[in-house]
């Protein structure tokens, strides 16, 4: 698989006396068709209409790409196949959309992915992301079969090895030598038992980070405990709990604490996990109140599920740009996907939530929401750290009362744990499942027929990696482009020092976008405070304005379990109407900027943006 020449094929067509006009670039430095998932039919269907007017051009779209045709599959025990792609080619695919450090620090995913709805034919890949690289994760190597891999050594034996000879001798990138350590490893639940070894989430021994020994209750698995002894990577080693262990794993072999090493994802465990389990509960649980169980929570009324929906769809427009999905009805929750419900968690929840769960259940809720939000923010997390784990341990051991004793399930639980390694690993962001799972929908998409499904994956990851250098050339002189202002117009409100000053709707730095719509007109400037954008002004061709109004009144959250403006989280009240001018090259921090529940009143909730946006 060695990197393709530079070639480029330019065709223009039009008619043969008059002027041509550009219709196709097809060229090793743009990755039209690999990007764009382009079908090999459509693709080579344009290429025979245009070989009448171009001969030069091939029949094939596997000769522009270059596509393998040449790779070593390996079968393995039972109906299974796996390739090994390398962690060295990987990586260098990596150096070519983004600078790597001198030192790598790399993260690993495992997780199954099932191809079909009619098949039991699945993936499991293995990935790997540099941390604090800005480059998508890579494959290392794919596992295809009917099942997962029935033998783990057999599954991670030629990884192991490669990681292995990483870490003793490290890597040659380009040219350049480079050292590798590992961060960590993020897999969910059941991947992560799986790879290590142990007793499953469902077993009595099912925690892989504390001993404790969980409780059967109303046919669920719970760890009621929240002060168990903690597991070490000695103890794992040498397999002290037998109850816990199922035998040994490769990835011993690596001198990697598989304790300490292993973060707890809150992707699944939280998004998907705790909060999914909360709103499932309020939409279909218990009636009626249980005085026997002592539970406090019960199923939400239709009246109050119909009020929450409404008030989930009037807050769309208020969300930013940065967010994929805006809020939906609750009725399309087993639609909802894990970005939807941590902006539920986050932002959304503590706003809608208020007025219609009971005043306990909602401070309750307000325990989870403040605990995720301290650990996923990077201002906060460390600084904050040991108040965020006794906010989530409060959260704990009040769910046996305000919900039954059958709610402490494995999810539940693991939070205790959570604060911890965002003390070791960092924010909740820097190791999640976000970016993989983003990753495996690409990897998924490179299957487009029944047969041979890991020779076409193969192909595909080659073809993607082989136009990765001129796909980083294009991203680069896009970025360059990233700060400016666009959509000229001449109604907007103006101070009397910038009066002729041309005027624009929206503004474009780096990564984040700004506009006087509402959802994108919300800034945090030190010193100041929050602010709404009114108007977006640029002086000469040169220095660009915010044009801002403040708000006269601020306070902490009701019901928040700590005064919520230490992080940033106030409810304002009061637009002033005089403007403020803010230089853009200010520094200032954007937000989500909510209605207080009545969109007509000028009452809002303003969180800054917590959780990774890239």
């Amino acid at each position: 698989m060695d990197r393709p020449r530079h070639c480029c094929v330019s065709v223009a067509i039009g008619r043969m006396d008059g002027p041509t006009t550009p219709l196709l670039c097809v060229c090793s430095n743009r990755p039209h068709a690999a990007q764009h998932n382009v079908t090999q039919t459509s693709f080579g269907s344009l290429l025979e209409i245009l070989r009448q007017f171009h001969p030069g051009l091939p029949k094939d779209l596997r000769t522009l790409l270059r596509t393998p045709t040449d790779y070593n599959i390996r079968r393995m025990a039972g109906s299974g196949e796996y390739f090994h792609f390398g962690l060295r080619s990987g990586l260098e695919a990596c150096s070519m959309s983004c600078s790597l450090p001198t030192h790598l620090q790399l993260q690993f995913n495992i997780d199954g992915l099932p191809l079909f709805k009619s098949s039991a034919r699945e993936f499991w890949p293995i990935l790997c992301q540099v941390k604090g690289a800005s480059a998508e994760p890579f494959v290392v190597g794919l596992y295809c079969g009917r099942t997962k891999p029935q033998s783990l050594e057999d599954f991670l034996n030629e990884f192991v090895a490669d990681i292995q000879a990483a870490l003793k001798n490290g890597v040659v990138v380009n040219g350049c030598d480079r050292t590798v350590a590992i961060h960590c490893f993020v897999c969910d639940a059941p991947a992560r038992a799986f790879v290590k070894n142990v007793k499953g989430h469902t077993g009595y021994f099912g925690c892989d980070k504390c001993t404790q020994e969980g409780d059967y209750v109303e046919n669920r698995k719970t760890f009621p405990r929240v002060d168990a002894p903690l597991r070490t990577d000695q103890q794992f080693e040498c397999q002290t709990d037998e109850d816990h262990h199922r035998g040994s794993t490769p990835l011993l072999a690596l001198g990697f604490g598989l304790v300490s090493g292993f973060a707890l994802d809150y992707m699944h465990l939280v998004c998907l996990g705790v909060t999914r389990k909360l709103l499932m509960y309020w939409l279909t649980g218990p009636i009626r109140r249980h005085d026997r169980d002592h539970c406090v929570a019960s199923r939400l009324s239709a009246t109050l599920v119909s009020l929450l929906s409404q008030r989930l769809v009037a807050l769309s427009k208020f969300i930013p740009k940065e967010f994929a999905r805006k809020p939906r009805p609750v009725a399309d929750i087993d639609r909802w996907k894990a970005t939807e419900f941590r902006t539920f968690l986050l932002y959304v929840g503590p706003v809608v939530l208020r007025g219609i769960l009971p005043d306990r259940v909602y401070k309750h809720f307000l325990l989870l929401s403040a605990g995720i939000t301290i650990l996923c923010s990077a201002q906060y997390c460390v600084k904050f750290n040991n108040f965020a784990n006794q906010l989530l341990t409060q959260f704990v051991q009040q769910c046996k009362e305000i919900y039954s004793p059958s709610f402490l399930v494995y999810n539940v639980h693991c939070l205790v744990h959570l604060a911890a390694d965002v003390k070791r690993f960092g924010p909740l962001d820097t190791f999640s499942s976000f970016p993989f799972e983003n990753q495996l929908r690409f990897i998924k998409r490179h299957v487009r027929k029944g047969a041979a499904q890991l020779p076409q994956a193969i192909r595909r990851i080659a073809e993607r990696r082989q136009i990765a250098v001129c796909a980083s050339l294009h991203d680069a002189a896009r970025s360059q482009s990233d700060c400016c202002v666009s959509v000229e117009h001449a109604g907007g409100p103006v101070t009397e020092q910038l009066r002729g000053a041309r005027q624009f709707l929206q503004l474009r730095l780096s990564k984040t976008c700004l506009s006087v719509a509402a959802g994108d007109n919300c800034i945090a400037v030190k010193g100041i405070g929050p602010m709404l954008v009114r108007n977006i002004v640029k002086v000469h061709d040169s220095e660009v304005f915010l044009l801002c109004e403040t708000f006269q009144r601020s306070n902490d959250m009701p019901g928040y379990p700590f005064p919520s403006a230490s992080i940033g989280c106030v409810s304002v009240s009061g637009v002033s109407r005089s403007l403020e001018a803010v230089r853009a090259t200010t520094s200032f921090m954007k937000c989500v900027c909510l209605p207080d529940n009545n969109p007509a009143a000028e009452n809002f909730v303003i969180f800054p943006l917590f959780h990774n946006t890239g």
